[in-house]
């Protein structure tokens, strides 16, 4: 299967897939900047997988939505940094 796409787009979606482990911990430790950063990973990953043809990669926003709804009410109280 990774034959079928070229380098680049397996080293981004590796890389989106390492720097989620941190946002994840931000957000388990109540930080914005961690559900601003796994919003964006999620993005970027549905962007990128949807140009390389795989259009189910638009489920992956089910996950965001679920995630800004379960912070919706706990966002004002939420530091920017880590505490």
């Amino acid at each position: 299967m990774l034959a079928k796409y070229p380098p680049w787009f397996v080293y981004l979606l590796a890389a989106i897939a390492l720097l989620r482990f941190p946002a994840i911990v931000a957000i388990w430790l109540s930080s914005r900047s961690g559900v601003v950063a796994y919003v964006a990973l999620s993005i970027g990953a549905m962007i990128l997988g949807t140009t390389a043809g795989m259009p189910s990669s638009i489920v992956g926003l089910v996950g965001v939505v679920i995630l800004c709804f379960l912070v919706r009410n706990s966002w004002h109280h939420m530091p920017w940094g880590l505490r």
